[in-house]
């Protein structure tokens, strides 16, 4: 799946709402202009990791990545284009995310630097952006070139790269006043391009984005691992826990004041009564105040807080 999510928080939650409705669940989602939120880590989707751009900040490419899928990074290549390495049982297949300026083109340059590193990694390229440009190469056969479709047009025969679009698909663009674009590309290399199934352009597909969806399958299987979701005991507010589990106790007589003790022994029924109500006291605990990560074949569970703030006290020597 790709889609120009124009910066909107809502149109965020509109599309996890509508895969939710359809049930859909792709492993790639190539997504240009995200929310601000999602660019700093917040508000991913259940179930997705997010590669964005090394560099601090907002970023105007994304890609989201189901947890179960065996994947590398790619190296940097700016603000407007982000790329991973899926892995296959047939072989690696490089996808990337771009976002073009509409008016300089911005982006192409690092865009180019981008699909000739993942050619030399594997023979299939994808590629998913906001082009921001027109062409009749992708549009309707009337649509006149502007300079910066004119550029992806030398990208795309410099690079040897393929169309994927399909010439008679709806506008991947409509404004609110009606007015429809061609500006949403997918291309690939000749293999790359070969392996995409059922490229569309999903009109249904509401948002609340000026952008339409567009939906395709490729022919190759990426890996994957299954994924453990484990409380993190080490991110754990020990105070507040102990705190919830005194004021639960306290409540339900567990812990009665020294005025109130009594010599008697209680019988063997009362103590099972008093451990299912602590046992009980403590799971509400639990799931109060320990949060939940999740494991798979790309965790690292050697890597702690000081660790990241180490990396970044360097990034920022």
């Amino acid at each position: 799946m790709q889609m120009n999510f124009r910066g909107s928080e809502t149109t965020w939650i509109l599309c996890q709402q509508e895969l939710a409705d359809r049930d859909l669940r792709p492993d790639v989602i190539l997504i240009q202009d995200p929310p601000f939120s999602v660019c700093v880590g917040k508000n991913v989707f259940r179930g997705y990791r997010v590669l964005r751009p090394a560099s601090h900040g907002p970023c105007h490419a994304l890609i989201l990545l189901r947890d179960c899928l065996r994947f590398r990074t790619a190296r940097p290549f700016g603000r407007r284009v982000v790329g991973l390495e899926l892995l296959g049982s047939e072989g690696p297949v490089l996808a990337l995310s771009a976002y073009i300026w509409h008016t300089t083109g911005d982006g192409l340059e690092d865009l180019d630097r981008a699909i000739r590193w993942a050619k030399s990694r594997s023979p299939r390229v994808i590629v998913g952006m906001d082009g921001n440009g027109h062409s009749p190469w992708w549009g309707p056969a009337t649509t006149t070139s502007n300079p910066v479709g004119e550029l992806i047009e030398n990208l795309i025969m410099e690079l040897d790269l393929e169309i994927v679009n399909h010439p008679e698909c709806p506008p991947t663009f409509v404004s609110d006043m009606g007015h429809s674009t061609w500006i949403d590309l997918t291309l690939g290399t000749r293999s790359g391009a070969l392996s995409v199934l059922d490229w569309t352009v999903d009109t249904g597909f509401l948002t609340g984005s000026d952008h339409r969806a567009i939906f395709f399958r490729t022919s190759s299987r990426p890996l994957r691992s299954e994924v453990f979701r484990c409380k993190a005991w080490d991110l754990v507010d020990w105070d507040a826990f102990s705190v919830t589990v005194s004021q639960a106790c306290l409540h339900e007589g567990i812990l009665p004041s020294l005025e109130s003790r009594s010599e008697r022994l209680p019988t063997a029924a009362a103590i099972e009564h008093q451990v299912d109500r602590i046992t009980t006291i403590l799971q509400e605990a639990i799931d109060r105040h320990v949060p939940e990560k999740r494991i798979c074949w790309a965790s690292k569970p050697w890597w702690s807080p000081e660790l990241s703030s180490a990396r970044g006290h360097l990034r920022h020597l």
